[in-house]
């Protein structure tokens, strides 16, 4: 008889960090694409306004909406967090892995709830249950 992994959830909630390095590095972005038009065209000066926007806009976009990451024994469900409903089945395939940190992709397998979702897991975020979810993300066989 194959061995299941036991029923667990896991917090998606926003990480202020992420979100700072994700706004630095596009701000850095913009920086570099306006000097370089400014290389040919220096009136473009004015323009470094510009990069404070990009800045900000990278870290609204980068903001993640919380939510709960749920393996019932069988199938991932990902729900907004406080709703005492798991949420539709959901497949979870892993982009990034940096031991502390991990990218996951959620995709609904049912309905059309969403297409596609990035979510970005921590240790710091679930510290207590950071061991059972890798080991369960990495050992879990679903169908799916």
């Amino acid at each position: 008889m194959p061995r299941s992994s036991p029923a667990f959830e896991v917090a998606v909630r926003n990480q202020p960090r992420l979100q700072l390095l994700i706004a630095a590095l596009v701000s850095c972005a913009a920086t570099c694409a306006l000097l370089a038009v400014m290389a040919h065209q220096p009136k473009f000066w004015p323009w470094f306004e510009l990069v404070l926007l990009c800045g900000l806009l990278a870290w609204r976009m980068a903001r993640v909406t919380p939510r709960q990451l749920q393996w019932d024994g069988q199938v991932w469900r990902l729900a907004p967090a406080g709703l005492n409903e798991p949420g539709p089945a959901t497949s979870i395939e892993v982009v990034i892995d940096f031991g502390s940190w991990i990218l996951l992709r959620a995709r609904a397998t049912q309905g059309v709830s969403f297409k596609r979702i990035y979510l970005p897991m921590s240790q710091a975020v679930n510290p207590g249950s950071w061991g059972l979810f890798r080991a369960t993300l990495f050992s879990a066989k679903t169908d799916q």
